[in-house]
């Protein structure tokens, strides 16, 4: 009589509860899974967990990868919870798999010779031959010499996309030709290569981190193919309907079914191979397990923007500790369309880097609505390498050709008064294109740069504006989108115990897939004009003669 269908366990059948999108995993098993999760979101027990379980049975002989940030990450935050898990599923240590030991002469061999100068510290081998070494981030030499066909990354927020890929994914080889070839096994006389695991990757995270960091991570859920996923559910579904049917079959029965199974298989199979798929878990899927009182202590015990991205998994808006953490979008952002008025001068400024050129554009006006003049920023120009500054001036002078008054205050401080080989100073640039165009310009010289504590404690008294000293400062949430993303995304460091706006994602030989428009390239201009119209009030307007407002320098 024809033996059951392979189950992938092969363990006693332990009932299982999951939420949806954990479910969804299970389903899908695409190539590449990016499982971003709420803290408390079953990540390591529900996903990585049964990843591990998956490539192990269905891959025996094979090399894997476990990544982490750090060894003291992996060991506190991956492989502890991870154990947990593998024991609950009958997976015991010494009996199935050991840890930073040689194992069993009696064990299954790998297909490719682990190094004994190893010494097996950072591995997890299994009975069955299959390996898994333990990778950190931190250091990088521990990826040497591997050659692997499934990998886990954990943790990924904390991970650059560029190292992933320049250090670790280049351990993804070897095997190709392999042959599972275990008596019994279901797949046996199937090469690796033919195999959806070969080659897999399982990614996970939770959100809370600089959203510049993690963005990539986000980016991901733009290669979701929805069409071919539903296919793919469609299929699973209806293969577990007829392994079940199997399963209760008599012979003559199960010969019809297997044609069946095996056609679904490789459909399913060739469906897989290259598939990514993105998938999130929230705090509502978590409460559907530990309850209502486990999301009530959360929102008892934790801060609101952590709540808000770590335990309901919302995008970050900003990093966890910011350089601008009183900004708030909804007290400072707006929406109207006439806060431009053709008739009043800009006011701007400009950042002076290779990368990017951005130039945020100012007035001072009443908006719809308000009793007081503002300080509103209306609109963001910039360019990025190989256009420079010139170019985003002259593309400003273009989108404002029709501007009723031709006058431009610029705000500019020591930086502009530098220059690139070759090149004319920075603020000569500026005022030689605005002439060019037939701009008044007026020169507002701001001398050295404060310091970035000064500019920490002054915006914080600037955006607050608790005692109405000050103008309010607004910005158009729909022109001026790339500022909002520049100032929201602003970490903070601290050096000698004072604050400092940390600039290292400007650095784009580190970072070289990060938007420079994004990063704080735009806030710095945005500090520029603060401090000239807010602090050193070198731009004040007064009465003017034929109609409207204008603007006088002191």
């Amino acid at each position: 009589m024809d033996q059951p269908i392979y189950n992938p366990m092969d363990q006693p059948v332990r009932e299982k509860v999951m939420p949806v999108p954990h479910m969804m995993i299970r389903l899908v098993r695409a190539n590449n899974t990016y499982f971003v999760a709420n803290r408390g979101g079953f990540k390591t027990t529900m996903g990585i967990s049964l990843y591990v379980v998956d490539t192990v049975k269905e891959l025996p002989r094979s090399t894997g990868i476990i990544c982490g940030p750090t060894f003291e990450h992996l060991g506190d935050n991956t492989l502890n919870p991870l154990f947990n898990s593998l024991n609950e599923d009958g997976f015991e240590p010494g009996v199935h798999y050991v840890l930073g030991t040689k194992p069993p002469d009696t064990w299954e061999k790998p297909l490719i010779r682990v190094d004994t100068a190893k010494k097996y510290d950072h591995m997890i081998s299994w009975w069955n031959g299959v390996n898994h070494f333990l990778i950190s981030m931190q250091k990088k030499g521990s990826a040497n010499g591997i050659s692997a066909q499934h990998g886990v990354f954990d943790e990924i927020k904390l991970m650059d996309e560029k190292e992933l890929n320049d250090v670790v994914f280049p351990v993804f080889r070897g095997n190709e030709k392999a042959v599972i070839t275990e008596e019994g096994h279901p797949n046996k006389g199937m090469r690796f290569y033919d195999h959806p695991l070969f080659m897999s990757k399982f990614f996970a995270t939770d959100k809370l981190a600089d959203p510049a960091h993690i963005r990539w991570v986000l980016n991901k859920k733009q290669l979701n193919d929805y069409r071919k996923l539903d296919i793919i559910l469609t299929l699973q579904l209806e293969l577990n309907r007829l392994k079940e049917e199997y399963d209760g079959a008599g012979i003559n029965k199960r010969q019809k079914l297997k044609p069946k199974i095996h056609a679904i298989e490789v459909r399913l199979s060739n469906l897989r191979r290259n598939l990514t798929f993105y998938v999130e878990s929230d705090h509502t899927h978590t409460i559907q397990i530990l309850g209502q009182r486990w999301y009530d202590d959360k929102v008892a015990s934790t801060r609101p923007y952590e709540l808000k991205v770590a335990i309901k998994n919302e995008d970050p808006d900003r990093p966890e500790d910011g350089f601008y953490p009183d900004f708030d979008e909804n007290k400072h952002c707006h929406e109207l369309m006439n806060d431009y008025d053709a008739n009043k001068p800009l006011i701007i400024a400009a950042d002076y880097q290779h990368s990017v050129s951005p130039i945020p554009i100012t007035q001072i006006g009443k908006l719809q609505g308000k009793q007081k003049d503002s300080l509103n920023y209306i609109d963001c120009i910039h360019t990025l390498a190989p256009q420079g500054l010139e170019d985003a001036v002259q593309m400003l002078c273009n989108k404002y050709k029709l501007h009723g008054r031709k006058v431009v205050y610029y705000i500019y401080d020591h930086t502009a008064k530098g220059k690139r080989n070759d090149a004319e100073k920075y603020y000569t640039i500026v005022l030689n294109t605005f002439r060019k165009n037939r701009w008044k310009v007026v020169e507002v010289y701001t001398g050295l740069a404060p310091t970035h504590f000064d500019k920490y404690n002054d915006t914080k008294t600037w955006l607050k504006n608790d005692t109405g000293d000050t103008m309010d400062i607004y910005i158009n949430r729909n022109r001026c989108c790339k500022l909002i993303r520049s100032i929201t995304s602003a970490p903070v460091t601290m050096k000698g115990g004072k604050t400092e706006k940390d600039k290292k994602y400007e650095n784009t030989a580190k970072y070289p897939n990060l938007d420079q428009s994004e990063t704080t390239h735009y806030s710095d201009a945005f500090d520029m004009i603060n401090h000239g119209v807010l602090k050193l009030k070198r731009v004040q307007f007064s009465a003017f003669g034929g109609g409207g407002l204008g603007f006088r320098m002191y």
